[in-house]
């Protein structure tokens, strides 16, 4: 057992990186990158690419350490001239709803659009990362690490 809640408990607080991509359709992509700080700011970073991440979205304690990053379709935004340029892996329209993912160095993110899409794949898009909806998850035990920098 991992855990124990309400469906809404479940999905919008998982305790591990297991139970928030158990939970969800589709599942919650997690990255593998690092937490630093660049230029006085918070950044996210995979390989060459960053997030800007603000302050109050990431959890407390030092700033430059691995954490994996948990992020649900609907907290990703294609977001022209505003976020890091990924190309187009896959779209999928599925009627009212179009899941596009992009690739991140050798990871992904799906993002959840309203609507029909139509982008090229191995085009570039802007994308960026809606900061209410981003988990972090302690590398070694798969532990969420709370606001306060503690694990769930």
């Amino acid at each position: 057992m991992e855990q124990v809640g309400t469906p809404d408990e479940v999905y919008l607080q998982p305790r591990t990186r297991y139970v928030a991509r158990f939970i969800g359709s589709p599942q919650m992509d997690i990255l593998s990158g690092r937490l630093e700080r660049r230029d006085g700011g918070l950044v996210y970073a995979v390989g060459g690419a960053a997030f800007a991440i603000p302050e109050g979205a990431a959890p407390a304690g030092p700033a430059d350490r691995e954490l994996d990053l948990g992020v649900r379709p609907e907290h990703v935004r294609l977001a022209s001239g505003a976020g890091v340029p990924l190309p187009v892996h896959v779209v999928q329209p599925l009627g009212a709803m179009t899941y596009v993912t992009v690739g991140w160095e050798d990871q992904s993110l799906t993002a959840r659009l309203l609507g029909m899409a139509h982008l090229p794949p191995g085009e570039p898009v802007d994308v960026a990362l809606d900061p209410a909806g981003l988990l972090f998850f302690d590398r070694a035990s798969g532990r969420r690490v709370l606001p306060d920098g503690g694990l769930a």
